[in-house]
């Protein structure tokens, strides 16, 4: 039994599995020692983390939202040669999450203009494609997130409504949402409130009503419908269609 004080050696077999479950269970003493081991050992003797293995301990460190550790992690990651899309993603989420907003946007237009190149490339399989839809409809999603909270942290107000960082959210929603990359219907959910948000700040009315959103809304709810005819539907897509509702 692992009690305050003891120390878990990371070992990269069997140590993702043994972080997931301690988080799980609510066991943070033993989940701080395994990101401790890693990233001490990861100081002492850098080496390129195994792909699968760099993203799915990122991936649970962003699911139980341990933001700080994500970035520590996912930093030492990058630090030692991982430059996998999806491993850039996490360090920038644990970015945004963490305040470092503006370099969050910095790393993400970087590999924005990376895969935008990428995809151009004559000759790709089909399921290189779709895998680097998906990593550019994360970076855009993430970079809209990141603009819309520059947004709220300038606590805009009706006489200084500090509109250009709305602006480049909306953009870099639409262009995810509209362009159908990746898992789009989260892009889509976020301009529909903001396209709302937007109407009634730059027309001055708190009840405007928004056209547009109500069209974009429907389509989301026809394409979450669609969906679910073809299986169960995940936690978000139930939480996409209630937002929509809303909308």
């Amino acid at each position: 039994m692992f009690e305050k004080g003891d120390h878990m050696d990371w070992r990269d077999a069997e140590s993702p599995k043994k972080l997931e479950e301690a988080l799980k269970n609510g066991k943070v003493e033993e989940s701080e020692s395994l990101v401790s081991s890693l990233l001490t050992g990861l100081e002492k003797m850098p080496r390129r983390v195994d792909e699968k293995i760099a993203k799915d301990v990122l991936a649970t460190l962003r699911k139980f939202a341990c933001f700080d550790q994500l970035f520590r992690v996912a930093e030492k990651f990058r630090a030692c040669g991982q430059n996998d899309p999806k491993v850039r993603c996490q360090l920038a989420q644990a970015q945004i999450e963490t305040g470092e907003i503006t370099r969050a946007i910095e790393d993400l237009t970087v590999l924005k203009k990376e895969l935008e190149t990428e995809i151009n490339v004559n000759g790709l399989m089909p399921s290189e494609r779709k895998g680097i839809q998906e990593n550019l409809g994360e970076t855009l999603g993430l970079i809209g997130r990141a603009y819309k909270q520059l947004y709220v942290n300038a606590k805009p107000r009706a006489t200084e409504p500090r509109l250009e960082d709305l602006d480049r959210s909306l953009e870099h929603y639409s262009k995810a949402y509209n362009d159908g990359l990746g898992d789009y219907l989260w892009h889509g959910i976020n301009y529909v409130a903001l396209l709302t948000h937007a109407e009634r700040v730059k027309k001055g009315v708190p009840s405007v009503y928004s056209q547009e959103a109500e069209r974009h809304a429907n389509a989301i709810l026809s394409s979450i419908e669609d969906k679910e005819s073809q299986g169960s539907l995940w936690p978000w897509d139930a939480a996409n269609r209630t937002e929509a509702f809303l909308a």
